[in-house]
């Protein structure tokens, strides 16, 4: 069966918002320690061109940094290995907020030292430094850290938290012989375990009705991070929260060391479901690419700038809904 879809990524973050939610970490140390050793691996920071950075920046400290993101699809029946989840997340300490901008998996790219391509292709080609390179240059925004995961950690941490709580907009339903897919939800405010989750977060096409596509998943991949950031919050979900890492732990990567681990979640402590604030970006298909036009870009890549910046009235305007110039 296929390693499905684009929300596999959002128990990383959710994971790591998780342990700043409560105060856990002063008597289980050692657990805490044992998950960021477990998770962290050795690699080289990306070359980003044409930015001026120094070796202080580049650590998460009490200036605003950014983690890529990324749901591993690794396809055994084709040897291929693509990224369908796609996060480019900036967490500012001061403000305790983290903006995250959804990448459509089949954005067309400029991949260094390669030729345009579907920006998922990038893992494939050159694992998670290609993947940072290349969005590091589209966003035109550094990006340092990246993380991944696949899809039965996702699964097992909602199975391991109870489920999540969410109002299902509609009917879905699709089968499918081909890889095993079989999706059946019904409409309405629900408590959704790790599988009715991840068929909720993947659904587009439809046996019944209408189908989905990738804009509207991209809003329902939304409201399962909240969802799990709210639960992470919770009693069920601070009790159980040495049993998340230990699931967690054997499904997540990334090349932030422990140490950097440790002082993400502390600078992070306190932080909430409203904690999570969400960069559109509107693009268009047009077989086989989506795109993304330099105008939707230039606004994009200036809220990203901006999500850096500490001052309190940015942090207002970045709270506030969408502004009109970015709904274009």
């Amino acid at each position: 069966m296929k390693h499905h879809k684009w929300v596999k990524v959002l128990i990383i973050f959710v994971t790591i918002i998780g342990l700043g939610l409560g105060s856990i970490i002063g008597y289980a140390s050692w657990k805490i320690n044992q998950f960021f050793e477990k998770t962290s691996e050795t690699a080289e920071k990306p070359n980003i061109n044409n930015m001026k950075q120094d070796s202080e920046q580049d650590k998460p400290t009490e200036k605003p940094f950014a983690i890529l993101l990324l749901g591993e699809d690794y396809r055994p029946e084709t040897h291929s290995l693509n990224t369908d989840a796609i996060i480019v997340s900036v967490w500012n300490p001061v403000t305790k907020k983290v903006y995250l901008l959804s990448i459509p998996r089949d954005t067309k790219v400029k991949i260094p030292d390669y030729a345009y391509a579907k920006v998922n292709s990038t893992f494939a080609k050159g694992g998670p430094i290609l993947a940072m390179e290349t969005l590091s240059d589209l966003l035109d925004i550094p990006i340092q850290y990246y993380a991944t995961v696949d899809f039965k950690g996702f699964e097992a941490v909602i199975d391991e938290l109870g489920g999540i709580e969410i109002d299902v907009d509609r009917n879905m339903v699709y089968r499918s012989l081909a890889d095993g897919t079989d999706i059946n939800l019904k409409k309405g405010l629900q408590v959704l375990n790790g599988k009715q989750a991840l068929d909720y977060a993947r659904f587009r096409k439809s046996s019944v009705g209408k189908s989905s596509d990738d804009f509207e998943r991209n809003q329902r991949h939304q409201k399962i991070l909240k969802a799990l950031a709210d639960k992470m919050s919770s009693f069920k979900g601070i009790t159980n929260v040495f049993d998340i890492l230990d699931v967690a732990g054997d499904h997540i990567k990334t090349n932030l060391t422990p140490d950097e681990m440790k002082k993400l979640v502390w600078d992070f402590k306190g932080a909430n479901k409203d904690s999570i604030q969400t960069i559109e970006m509107n693009s268009y298909w047009k077989t086989p690419y989506v795109y993304i036009d330099d105008q939707e870009l230039a606004k994009v890549q200036k809220k990203l700038k901006n999500a850096y910046t500490i001052t309190k009235t940015v942090e207002t305007e970045l709270s506030q809904p969408q502004k009109e110039d970015f709904d274009e």
